[in-house]
């Protein structure tokens, strides 16, 4: 038998807005301060060894690069285009179930993120969640990951993520 696996989605912290391409667009300074108070709540959350893939967007990649300095250890991340704004997760299972990780995070956008995180509790990315910016959702898997084979731990909103006492 595999072992349990937890997947954490992440929505992105917030992002400036400028007339440069959405692809371009980072994380606001707002949006900066407001991501580390809540990776280091979400730090008490990760269990074992991480992983974390994240959106090629600069946005994603910032808030991934914030989660990563806040876990010990720190993990590697690595950009999944599957978790690009306007894709539905291709290529993101393959990377979940590759990662030679107890723990594995997905940092992306909304809906994508809504969708993916249906697909993998119900089995239907029709059925769309909601994420606030920053807020994270924890599904476990007690084998291997695959549509509508997880279970939903916990989904917090950024504001009780900020609050979570840091070790």
């Amino acid at each position: 038998m595999l072992p349990a696996m937890k997947l954490i989605l992440v929505r992105h912290g917030i992002a400036e807005r400028s007339p440069s391409s959405d692809r371009e667009r980072a994380l606001s300074p707002d949006g900066r301060k407001r991501t580390r108070r809540a990776a280091q709540g979400l730090s008490r959350m990760v269990e074992g060894k991480a992983r974390i893939f994240s959106s090629p967007y600069v946005r994603a990649v910032e808030t991934a690069a914030i989660l990563a300095e806040a876990l010990d250890p720190r993990p590697k991340v690595a950009e999944l285009d599957g978790l690009a704004l306007g894709t539905v997760g291709e290529g993101v299972l393959d990377a979940v179930r590759g990662a030679d990780a107890s723990t594995v995070i997905l940092v992306g956008h909304e809906p994508s993120l809504g969708s993916l995180a249906s697909w993998f509790l119900v089995g239907n990315a029709d059925v769309r969640a909601l994420f606030k910016k920053s807020s994270a959702m924890c599904i476990g898997f007690g084998g291997r990951p695959g549509p509508g084979k997880g279970r939903l731990e916990w989904f917090l909103p950024p504001r009780v993520l900020r609050h979570l006492p840091a070790d």
